[in-house]
């Protein structure tokens, strides 16, 4: 179909005609070629006419529109290649018109022959398209039938035409840039303004109200702009606008808010410049505005952000620094100036080279270095440091690497924990674990390891042999009876000072036991030489003790044994030397003996002792005393603990210090506990019935390791309770430290079932053991027991004192109750009472008692004033 535009007529009237055509000032390509090629038939009167596209880069002449007179029909025509016409292309990017009368013979058409032939073309005027001095195309105008003579109006006219496919052209690529312009301006969300500086009128683009959203029919004015600028940024935006119209300013770019027609405020950002004229003065002002609101958002967040990470590093507690590419410290916070006796972070910075030298260890210095090298991220590092005024500090340093693109450091950065508090906390309980609470001497367990050592050093060649001398104090429970225990703890305070005197240098006195010392010998050059040093130690402490107004005349047994290179262990020597002892005790009072092997016959009264165990548990000679534990400010009761006791036919009542221990050795104990919670269930359920029910209280009984390991623990205790009728949520299960060093998590296990089944969890004898502290928050527990040892000596021993306050602090902490043991006297009460502990038990208010008179003791006590769970 035709276009509907037609011209017939002069060639001249034809192009104003076609000058007019609404197509050019849409600028729609398509419909300006159509109008072109139909103005060339009318006028000319040709057979048809076509525009020709040309690709330079791939050498093609695509036909974009033919239009034949016949019918009056537009299609889209055949392709060229420049290749296969040389001598056709050559005359065109000549940009020389080819008219002819003879195509077929014409030396730059004679190659179309094949497209002439078909189209029937017997004449023809070619004129070349030029867009910015490039051949792009092609207006052809082609006769069909008789020959045709050009004359030099037809040829002047279809150059004309090809003018006017230039214009169309250039119109569609001048439409494609404005609308990528404004399509790029719309993502960006930029408008154009336009000031004209002459007249003073101001355009603004469409993408310039849809910012702002100002409807488009609105007139741009300058009242309008002004008005639409927060009152805050207005007289800054004015005056930028005047310098840059002045001339001061040769660029324009500014950020300021403005009004959207919503109510809501955008941040924008000018960027504008002046147009000159030829005598340098502005015509125009042109720019683009940017909506710059996320960017804003986004720089205030930053800030936000920068000024919280700034805070946070400026006051944490921790110590938090960084080392830059140069090894040297380049930023620190006031916690690490302080934490090294520096007055701030500028004199820190000022006065540390590099950070290896604070290390008061240059191993643990390179041990660092190797760790970053090998890793980036460094946890829990621990260092002593030297700080500003030569004192020495712990720290924990965490840090981590900081790598650039290509793997190199950049920086180290990290934190700094001053731990000095706990590392002498942890030399304190060190001190403790390896050392007797009462005479500060070492204890078995450090005792043991320095014979140990000396055993190795000897079996290494050392010279002289390897002695241990058991020393035990023949009246301690006498004193303790008629005295107070007390006056019995100063009495052996005083006997280890008197048995350091007697010894030599490089010997090791230890407390093993409640009135059981013990001393390392090493370099023995005869054995003879271990009595001669038995024999000082008893001159040492013959003299008379004068204490609280009492002179006690001492008498100690002493057992040696001297190795021979036949033991193993320290605990052979150790159990030699103690089979000594109880020769030396069973001769009489002060006494000593040297180990001889044929005393080792001893071992069979320990069989002969576990043989009448297993018969005492068969004939019942066990019996349970039970031992009060009262809440400290109020003096109510909160519970007993039971304790069994051994009526020997023989030997009466026997201590469970001698029986426990060879009960346990033999396997007997899951037996023995058995027997102990029967009796004690039993025992609860009376007393729950017959006393007020207005002294609430519990009890407490202790179970060994290999009971609380046994697999019918929890069947048992199911069975014993159905049986008696004992109130579960009275019962308390104490065990020792030393029950977590097997398989701790199996006993964490059992507990927490314990406790899930109502049953309070307590650690008996706190602080004596050695591995559960650090695992302690693991541990399903209600309650924390404070090993006597600790407890009576704090009077006047500083360091028990402050395992006793750390315990209570720990328990506190942990949300746990705390029970000292061994309280002897109201001065040890009231101390306890002013560090928190409100829970004790010992011979201050009563000892282990039957039953009947435990019960008797209950109704001697105030009432608590109304029933309460308790604490224990």
């Amino acid at each position: 179909m035709g276009s509907g535009f037609s011209v017939v007529g002069r060639p001249s009237a034809a192009l104003g005609a076609l000058a007019r055509h609404d197509s050019f000032a849409r600028q729609d390509r398509e419909a300006s070629l159509r109008a072109i090629t139909e103005t060339a038939v009318d006028v000319l009167g040709v057979a048809q006419a076509s525009v020709w596209m040309y690709r330079p880069a791939s050498g093609v002449l695509e036909c974009s529109d033919l239009f034949s007179a016949a019918g009056r029909l537009h299609e889209r025509g055949p392709s060229l290649l420049d290749a296969e016409h040389p001598a056709y292309f050559a005359a065109l990017k000549e940009a020389r018109l080819v008219a002819t009368a003879a195509p077929r013979t014409d030396p730059r058409t004679a190659s179309l022959e094949s497209y002439l032939t078909s189209r029937g073309v017997t004449a023809l005027i070619d004129a070349p398209v030029l867009l910015q001095g490039q051949v792009v195309g092609v207006v052809c105008c082609e006769q069909t039938g008789g020959p045709r003579a050009w004359t030099p109006e037809d040829i002047a006219f279809v150059g004309s035409l090809a003018d006017f496919v230039a214009v169309a052209l250039a119109g569609e690529e001048r439409r494609r840039s404005e609308e990528r312009l404004n399509l790029a301006f719309s993502v960006m969300r930029a408008g154009i303004w336009d000031h004209d500086a002459t007249t003073g009128e101001i355009w603004w683009s469409p993408e310039y109200y849809r910012l702002l959203g100002l409807a488009p029919e609105l007139p741009a004015t300058a009242a309008l702009f002004e008005s639409l600028i927060h009152p805050d940024d207005r007289e800054g935006v004015a005056e930028m606008y005047r310098r840059h119209m002045a001339g001061e300013i040769p660029v324009l770019r500014q950020s300021y808010r403005m009004r959207r027609t919503d109510g809501s405020w955008i941040w924008v950002e000018d960027f504008g410049r002046a147009v000159l004229d030829a005598d340098g003065r502005p015509v125009r002002w042109i720019g683009i505005k940017t909506d710059v609101s996320d960017s804003v958002r986004r720089e205030e967040e930053k800030r936000e952000a920068e000024a919280r990470y700034r805070s946070l590093f400026e006051n944490a507690v921790e110590g938090l620094w960084r080392i830059g590419r140069d090894g040297r410290l380049a930023e620190a916070n006031p916690a690490l100036a302080e934490i090294l006796g520096f007055d701030g972070p500028a004199q820190l910075l000022k006065r540390l080279g590099r950070p290896r030298q604070l290390f008061a260890d240059a191993g643990r210095w390179h041990e660092l270095k190797r760790l970053i090298e090998q890793q980036d991220r460094v946890l829990g590092h621990e260092a002593e440091l030297v700080r500003r005024d030569g004192q020495h500090v712990w720290v924990s340093l965490n840090l981590r690497v900081v790598r650039d693109a290509q793997s190199g450091i950049v920086a180290v950065e990290g934190s700094a924990e001053d731990i000095t508090h706990l590392k002498r906390a942890k030399a304190q309980l060190d001190h403790a674990t390896m050392h007797d609470g009462l005479t500060n001497l070492p204890n078995r367990y450090l005792f043991v390891d320095r014979v140990g050592q000396a055993l190795a050093r000897q079996r290494l060649g050392a010279l002289g042999g390897t002695a241990v001398i058991l020393i035990d104090y023949d009246d301690l429970k006498l004193i303790n009876d008629s005295l107070g225990h007390a006056v019995g703890d100063a009495m052996l305070v005083e006997l280890g000072q008197r048995l350091q005197t007697a010894l030599r240098p490089g010997d090791t006195l230890a407390r093993l036991g409640s009135d059981e010392f013990a001393v390392l010998a090493e370099g023995l050059s005869d054995p003879g030489v271990g009595r001669l040093l038995a024999d000082a130690l008893r001159s040492a402490v013959s003299a008379p003790f004068a204490l609280n107004g009492h002179e006690i005349f001492p008498s100690i047994c002493l057992g040696i044994a001297v190795d021979d290179g036949e033991r193993q262990d320290a605990e052979d020597l150790l159990r030699d030397a103690g089979i000594a002892l109880h020769e030396a005790k069973s001769q009489g009072r002060g006494q000593t003996a040297m180990f001889a092997p044929a005393m080792r016959s001893e071992p069979l009264a320990v069989l002969r002792l576990q043989s009448e165990l297993r018969r005492a548990i068969e004939r019942d000679e066990f019996m349970l005393y039970y031992q009060p534990v009262l809440e400290l400010p109020s003096r109510t009761l909160l519970g007993f603990e039971a304790l069994v006791r051994w009526r020997h036919p023989t030997r009466g009542l026997v201590s469970p210090a001698l029986f426990i221990p060879i009960a346990e050795d033999a396997g007997l104990m899951p037996e023995l506990g058995h027997w102990v919670m029967r009796q004690a269930f039993a025992q609860l359920a009376e007393w729950s019935s017959r006393i007020p029910a207005d002294c609430p209280f519990s009890l407490s009984i202790n179970m060994a390791p290999s009971q609380v390991a046994t697999p019918d623990l929890f069947q048992t205790l199911d069975r014993l309770i159905a049986q008696t009728g004992a109130p579960v949520d009275r019962l308390r299960i104490e065990v020792t430290e030393t029950a977590f060093d097997g398989d701790a998590d199996l006993v964490a296990s059992r507990l927490r079932t314990l406790r899930e089944r109502g049953f309070g969890i307590v650690i008996d004898d706190f602080g004596t053991g050695y591995s559960s502290l650090g695992r302690l928050h693991r541990f399903p527990i209600d309650a924390l027991k404070i090993d006597q040892s600790f407890v009576r000596p704090m009077l006047v021993d500083p360091d028990c004192a402050a395992i006793v306050r750390s315990v209570i602090a720990l328990g506190h902490a942990l949300g746990l109750g705390v029970i000292a043991e061994g309280v002897e006297d109201e001065r040890c009460a009231r101390e306890l009472l002013r560090l928190g502990c409100t829970s004790a038990q010992g011979y201050l208010f009563a000892k282990p008692q039957p039953a009947d008179i435990a019960e008797a003791f209950v109704q001697s006590l105030p009432r608590a004033g109304g029933a309460r769970a308790a604490a224990v």
